[in-house]
């Protein structure tokens, strides 16, 4: 399923694996493996791809029609994608569209 929204979406926006792959900073060959669906992204590049194609990593990851993220989804993202690893259990997730916060995260 995500292998084919990627290629998907890559396709939309005119990009071959190789731009995908240099803006992801990974292998030309580990886009293929996710198009075929003979690997699948770890969460950080699944946030990544998110913010590439504007779209909503319940998207990407799920049989779920909404595609784009609002504007405070978008801001979240990149904050959130910003916070180390260790950190980000802090966070809440979203509850019905409203913005996750954390403590050390300004928004």
């Amino acid at each position: 399923m995500i292998g084919d929204k990627i290629k998907l979406l890559r396709q939309e926006k005119n990009m071959s694996q190789k731009d995908l792959a240099d803006i992801l900073a990974i292998s030309t060959s580990t886009v293929g493996m996710y198009e075929q669906k003979r690997r699948q992204p770890d969460a950080s590049t699944i946030i990544k791809l998110a913010q590439i194609f504007n779209v909503t990593t319940d998207y990407l990851l799920l049989d779920i029609s909404k595609k784009h993220l609002t504007e405070d989804e978008l801001k979240w993202l990149k904050l959130y994608s910003e916070i180390p690893v260790s950190e980000r259990s802090e966070c809440i997730g979203f509850v019905k569209g409203y913005i996750a916060q954390s403590k050390k995260m300004k928004i």
